[in-house]
Formats: structure tokens, C-alpha cells, sequence
């Protein structure tokens, strides 16, 4: 006689969006800091922040995940690596809205957020060989246009990252990694990558607009 079927386990949520709290409240403490001197741009840019971060949170933390195997594994690298570049991010606008471009980093804080989640999400999990880092090709699952491969999209390889091989003949530097589509977590980095690819657009135009 079969035993019944148990449901995978998913992880509560709460514990990791008190987590996310703390990149807020950077926002937050800079709102009140700056609320003597604050203009136009100070708001801004902070109001850009608080809606980026609420959507990086929408895309991380409030995403169920199963508490055991490579799903859980994929999820934990991914939160660590969203939450420090959540961080990162919340400190870079903190930044902005007091100093605009014009401090002495110049328009660093507007876009060192985006290497900072390559990172925090795929070179130091490569660097302590993390499990859901995938250092060979994958034979299949790639997503092609002509000769070149775009994407890679397989839901039976549990990788979050996988080694994206060079495009083009006599190229043996390159060395570059791709998430896997085919993997929730692996969507949600890709989506956490364009997001803040247009969050340092907003950036810049929050800061012009409102100077």
C-alpha cells in the first residue's frame, strides 16, 4: 500500500520581508535627515528608491519557494543576493538625494548598483562553489538566434546560473553566465537585472527633472 503523497514544504515569508524592511529604512532615515535641506531632487530620488525596492521585493520575498533541495538552494542565493544589493541600492539613493552627481563620487552611486548584483548573485556564489552554479554548458535548452545563443530556458536542470560559452569564433576570454528561465528563481534574477538596469535610468532622470 502506497503512502500518501506530501506536499512539498514551502517557506514562510515573513522572516525574509522583516528582512527587507532594512534597505527602507535606510530610505527612511535619509528622508528625515535630509528634511531640513531636502528639494525637489531630494524627493525624487528617494520616492524612485522606495518604488524600486518595493518592486525588488515583490520579485524576491514575496515569492513561496520549497524549503527543501536545489529550490531552496536556488532561493537562498538568490534573497542574499537581492538583499545586498537591495543595500547597496537604498545606500546609492541615500546618496543621490543628498549629493546628487556632483559629490565627490560623481555618478557612481547611479549605476554601481547594477555590477553589485552580478556580484552578489553570480561571482561569489561561483567563488564558494555554490551548488546552483553551473560552471559547464548545458548541452540543450538554449534559446537561439542563428548560430548564437541567447537564453537558456530548461525547468528539469535545477542550475540558477549557468556557463554561457563564447559566441563567436577565436573569442577564448569570454566568460560569462546566464540564469535559467526554466527555473523560477532563475526568472526572478533576470527580472531583478532589468529592473535595476531601469531603476539607474530613473535615477538619472529623477535628478535631472527635478534640479
Amino acid at each position: 500500500m502506497k503512502s500518501p503523497a506530501v506536499a512539498p514544504r514551502t517557506r514562510s515569508r515573513a522572516p525574509a520581508l522583516a528582512l527587507f524592511c532594512a534597505p527602507i529604512v535606510v530610505l527612511a532615515v535619509a528622508a528625515v535627515a535630509l528634511r531640513p535641506i531636502a528639494t525637489a531632487r531630494t524627493w525624487w530620488v528617494l520616492g524612485v528608491g522606495l518604488v524600486v525596492l518595493l518592486l525588488l521585493i515583490a520579485t524576491g520575498p514575496l515569492r513561496r519557494g520549497k524549503t527543501d533541495g536545489s529550490d531552496a538552494a536556488a532561493r537562498r542565493v538568490f534573497l542574499r543576493a537581492l538583499f545586498a544589493t537591495a543595500m547597496l541600492f537604498a545606500a546609492c539613493c541615500a546618496w543621490i538625494a543628498s549629493q546628487s552627481f556632483d559629490g565627490v563620487l560623481g555618478v557612481w552611486p547611479g549605476i554601481i548598483f547594477v555590477p553589485g548584483w552580478l556580484l552578489f548573485a553570480v561571482l561569489i556564489p561561483l567563488w564558494v562553489d555554490s551548488p546552483v552554479i553551473r560552471t559547464s554548458e548545458p548541452a540543450t535548452g538554449w534559446k537561439m538566434l542563428g548560430p548564437l545563443k541567447l537564453l537558456y530556458s530548461n525547468p528539469d536542470d535545477d542550475a540558477l546560473w549557468v556557463h554561457l560559452p563564447p559566441q563567436w569564433a577565436g573569442d577564448t576570454l569570454s566568460m560569462m553566465y546566464t540564469p535559467n528561465l526554466g527555473n523560477p528563481w532563475g526568472r526572478a534574477a533576470m527580472t531583478a537585472f532589468v529592473l535595476l538596469l531601469i531603476a539607474m535610468l530613473a535615477l538619472v532622470v529623477a535628478n535631472a527633472v527635478a534640479t
